[in-house]
């Protein structure tokens, strides 16, 4: 079982991804800011993780920065998904080793979840 880490401050998209990655067989951890996915990606060790940009505490550039500090997971699968409204940070984490950047905009759920599976099956990155 893939387990994968959704942290966004917005629970009512948390709570849809996390029925999304429940049926698909994900083990779903959440966490509603940058600071307590920090806690989360060392305590939970995620396969994948989905990940805002625009969080409380510590943002979405913030955390990417911090964790890819950490050996442990350089290559550890970051999908973003986050507005459209946060321009600059998105370039921010385009030179983070991100696997997938996907607007909240005009995506749907399947697309994210389908984003996250094919990173962890086929191990290949796209932005």
């Amino acid at each position: 079982m893939s387990k994968i880490l959704i942290i966004d401050d917005d629970p009512v998209i948390t709570g849809i991804y996390q029925k999304q990655f429940a049926a698909r067989s994900f083990q779903v951890e959440i966490a509603d800011d940058g600071e307590k996915g920090l806690e989360a990606v060392k305590r939970f060790r995620p396969d994948c993780v989905l990940l805002d940009l625009s969080m409380p505490n510590v943002n979405g550039v913030q955390w990417l920065n911090e964790v890819r500090k950490d050996e442990r997971f350089k290559s550890l699968p970051v999908v973003v998904f986050t507005s459209g409204s946060v321009g600059w940070q998105v370039k921010a984490v385009r030179n983070s080793d991100v696997t997938y950047v996907l607007s909240k905009d005009g995506t749907e759920p399947k697309q994210v979840v389908n984003a996250v599976v094919t990173s962890l099956e086929t191990g290949k990155w796209k932005i």
